[in-house]
């Protein structure tokens, strides 16, 4: 008789993840956890998330998906920056199409591009939608993230990918979301959900 033991994918973020849970008191079941969100009743010009401020502290999941639903007033993409680091601590790498053109570029910057964003003058009502995919924000290695995106700009737009990783090692506890320029108009959306394995 023998017996095999499967290796499960990333043991050491799940155990640790589980280990918090219980530390805390709570444990998180597999899936998604609504944390935070924002519905703005006014033009802003960054929208933070904390851990401190989630229904749950963010030490009990694995992954952070960030999603918002938004339009600018001047500028035409959504950034991220973690913990309040504002330096060129980012690797990014981008792929987008407006139809007609393909568009790739890698390069070193201070934040997570998310993607691109209507303006104002793209239409009152012209919304664009990213998802933001943030890996292992516990596990004392860089953090990992997958932006998706796609927004119409009243008979342009653009569809793509972005991959970042965060070159820090501190568990991520904050988000700070904002466009390149000018403010998120009233009635952008935006919400967080923690991930557990």
């Amino acid at each position: 008789m023998s017996v095999r033991y499967a290796a499960r994918s990333r043991p050491g973020t799940m155990v640790s993840t589980w280990l918090n849970g219980l530390v805390s008191g709570t444990v998180i079941p597999p899936g998604w956890t609504a944390l935070q969100s924002s519905t703005l009743g006014s033009d802003t010009a960054t929208v933070t998330f904390t851990s401190a401020g989630s229904a749950q502290p963010w030490s009990l999941f694995q992954d952070l998906v960030v999603i918002q639903y938004c339009q600018s007033d001047t500028e035409a993409h959504s950034r991220i920056q973690f913990n309040n680091d504002t330096a060129s601590n980012y690797e990014l790498q981008e792929f987008y199409s407006d139809g007609s053109n393909d568009y790739a570029y890698a390069y070193a910057t201070a934040y997570i591009f998310c993607g691109y964003i209507p303006r104002v003058a793209d239409g009152a009502n012209v919304f664009g939608g990213n998802i933001t995919h943030i890996f292992d924000i516990n596990s004392g290695k860089y953090t990992s993230t997958l932006s998706q995106f796609a927004a119409d700009f009243d008979g342009s737009g653009y569809v793509g990918l972005t991959a970042c990783t965060w070159e820090a090692v501190a568990a991520v506890t904050e988000l700070d979301i904002y466009p390149h320029t000018g403010d998120f108009k009233t009635g952008s959306m935006f919400s967080l959900f923690g991930v557990a394995a």
